[in-house]
């Protein structure tokens, strides 16, 4: 039984963040409060990183344009009002967010993982890792401010 439970153990850890992550030098954690007015850059962030793990240490509140909010079936999804007209970035998750104090709160390590295009809005899930495994690994978090998150900033191919 025990070596069994230590052969499970093997596996799963040897599997954990899969490739994208056995790669990454560094991740890097957005933090502070998305904004209408930082949200383009914060989308962008989540744009260049699809398919890595990245940190999140954010608080997103609708207001003045930005739309965030929390349906029926649990996904959380944020976007810019117009976006089915101008284009745009939805950004959403299923686990790992929380409303606190008129915010969602996302707090712990995801990797974006892109969902298609309809209507010319891009769509990114962010799928919640698990922050231990992340933190163990002692792979070096760096700290960005939402606020510094430039949106002309593309990831080179």
């Amino acid at each position: 039984m025990i070596r069994r439970s230590l052969l499970a153990a093997a596996i799963l850890a040897a599997g954990f963040g899969g490739p994208a992550f056995a790669e990454q030098s560094e991740v890097l954690r957005a933090s502070g409060a998305v904004t209408a007015k930082t949200y383009p850059g914060f989308a962008q962030f989540v744009e260049n990183a699809a398919d890595t793990v990245v940190g999140l240490k954010i608080t997103v509140a609708a207001g003045d344009g930005l739309v965030a909010e929390r349906g029926g079936d649990g996904l959380f999804v944020a976007y810019l009002e117009g976006s089915s007209r101008t284009g745009g970035t939805q950004i959403s998750a299923r686990d790992g967010v929380v409303f606190q104090n008129g915010a969602y709160v996302l707090n712990g390590f995801f990797v974006p993982k892109y969902a298609g295009m309809g209507q010319g809005i891009t769509a990114y899930v962010l799928e919640k890792q698990d922050d231990a495994s992340i933190l163990l690994s002692k792979t070096p978090v760096k700290d960005v401010d939402v606020d510094k998150l430039d949106p002309a900033v593309k990831k080179a191919d």
